[in-house]
């Protein structure tokens, strides 16, 4: 019996303005820390493990890194998106 190897996943979440529930969570396609740490204003020693909240102007950054097979009808007043990292 192998031990199971656990990756870090990020994901795209969004939750409910209304009632905070999860609306609907997708992959990334591809995760560049450095990017990511440019794009947030984080500092390269980040790993970037907390939540991310997406505002508007992160879009034209995040479309690259979604796959190209989802169709998301951006809304900000009714929910928040984040950039998490979870754990497979």
């Amino acid at each position: 019996m192998h031990k199971m190897e656990h990756r870090l996943i990020r994901t795209l979440t969004c939750f409910s303005n209304t009632d905070e529930r999860l609306v609907f969570d997708v992959q990334l396609q591809d995760f560049n820390l450095q990017d990511f740490q440019k794009e947030f204003k984080e500092s390269s020693d980040n790993p970037m493990y907390d939540s991310y909240e997406i505002s508007v102007k992160n879009l034209p950054f995040l479309k690259t890194y979604l796959p190209k097979s989802i169709c998301i009808n951006w809304d900000f007043n009714k929910y928040a998106y984040f950039i998490e990292c979870v754990e497979n």
